[in-house]
């Protein structure tokens, strides 16, 4: 089910998570291109939480959700036991290492059911992917099969006749190591994590670089027309929103007449 390519806006967004998410049985949603943004994402989110049914979630091309939006989707991940794939291309992380995606990176180490992350199209600050990476590379490498398929297992394996069952090891002690073949299965039918980014995982040197430059010109340009202070919380916080991607940065830039006259900078 899904409205991609549907400008449905944040209102519509409130209306289906109340309507007809709450009242149904999804298993997929593709709310790509919806024109959502961090509220109405957390209404959903919200929803999901409660039916905990769907299972794959596309959030593709809204990219006003950007470090809000992030913070939404970590602490959903914190507490979510479903979603199993989350696909967020282009939804307009921060370049930096921003507060909101150190925790979405957290969230992450916590979670036992997302096995598959598209996060492409987003420009992540390198230490930012390298985390993604360990996480999902290094450090929890599979999700463990299911509960409830732990348990039909379980089931139909003591329904059989007894000479056909596998047998069931019981862990005697905490220090007890012994293994059985059931539990083998289950270690095995884990599903192996799979993280999307762009050049494997983080911007590359030159865009990097190229993002930096337009920062600092728009910072200076700011500091002196409008007489920000160089630390001023405000100006760091339109900074983030403006180089959230390359095309917002440019479209900023141009905004304010700074692409066609390089050298005005200073003024």
């Amino acid at each position: 089910h899904g409205a991609q390519q549907q400008p449905v806006m944040p209102h519509g967004i409130y209306v289906l998570a109340a309507t007809a998410i709450q009242r149904g049985n999804f298993q997929e949603l593709d709310l790509s291109n919806s024109c959502m943004d961090a509220g109405s994402l957390a209404a959903l989110l919200g929803v999901l939480l409660q039916k905990r049914t769907v299972t794959s979630l596309d959030l593709s091309n809204n990219a006003r959700l950007q470090k809000a939006g992030v913070q939404e989707l970590a602490c959903f991940l914190r507490e979510d036991t479903r979603l199993s794939t989350l696909v967020a291309q282009r939804i307009g992380t921060p370049r930096s290492v921003a507060a909101e995606m150190l925790e979405f990176s957290r969230a992450l180490e916590t979670n036992v059911t997302l096995a598959t992350l598209d996060l492409r199209g987003n420009p992540l600050h390198s230490s930012i992917a390298e985390r993604l990476r360990r996480t999902m590379e290094e450090k929890r490498t599979s999700v463990p099969l299911p509960l409830e398929a732990k348990l039909s297992f379980l089931l139909c394996n003591r329904a059989l006749p007894l000479h056909m069952q596998l047998p069931e090891v019981a862990q005697i002690a905490a220090c007890d190591t012994a293994l059985g073949p059931i539990f083998r299965i289950f270690q095995y039918c884990g599903e192996r994590r799979c993280l999307l980014l762009d050049d494997d995982g983080a911007m590359s040197n030159s865009y990097e670089h190229e993002l930096e430059e337009m920062r600092e010109r728009l910072r200076r340009r700011l500091t002196n027309r409008y007489g920000f202070a160089e630390d001023d919380e405000q100006l760091q916080q339109l900074l983030d929103r403006t180089f959230a991607s390359g095309d917002m940065a440019q479209w900023q830039l141009r905004r304010y007449g700074m692409l066609a006259d390089s050298g005005s900078d200073e003024d």
